[in-house]
């Protein structure tokens, strides 16, 4: 997993489309402050539905600022941690670098490829609204070992 894309695209997108639809409500407000409704049906309809629907919005967007923080959070605690070598190694959240190798080899189930770890995730489409939806999800259980020129330690992929 790469450092700089912890936080996923479609999370991206939501924060994108959640706060466009707030950007909409605040000026929509702002307007409805200084211009007032007036004799229009459409913004008297529109103030009621924004009115009918704010405490929803603003359970919405605590929600979305507390994921945000918890995203931030993990993504400061994966780029914060240090590379060590593997003889200095502490318990708990590491960063190692070096050779992966496995006792025995082990082959990935679709490409045949020699590997430590794979994962499959299989997916459905339904092709009248083109959703997906997850029919199986498979892991490698094998432990495997990374070497550096300090020693070797054994890595299960379940927790890490």
């Amino acid at each position: 997993m790469e450092k700089k894309n912890i936080i996923h695209l479609s999370e991206r997108a939501e924060n994108v489309f959640f706060s466009s639809i707030l950007s909409f409500f605040l000026f929509f407000t702002i307007y409805i402050g200084n211009y007032g409704i007036g004799n229009s049906t459409f913004l008297r309809v529109l103030f009621y539905i924004i009115l009918f629907f704010s405490p929803a919005l603003l359970i919405v967007a605590i929600n979305s600022f507390h994921q945000g923080f918890k995203n931030l959070r993990l993504k400061q605690l994966i780029e914060g941690t240090a590379t060590s070598k593997i003889r200095s190694l502490a318990i708990g959240f590491a960063e190692v670098y070096g050779k992966t190798f496995n006792e025995p080899i082990i082959k990935a189930p679709l490409s045949g490829n020699e590997c430590v770890y794979w994962r499959i995730i299989a997916f459905e489409i339904d092709e009248q609204t083109n959703q997906f939806s997850t029919i199986g999800n498979y892991t490698s259980k094998d432990n495997f070992f990374i070497k550096d020129n300090t020693g070797k330690v054994l890595v299960e992929p379940k927790s890490a």
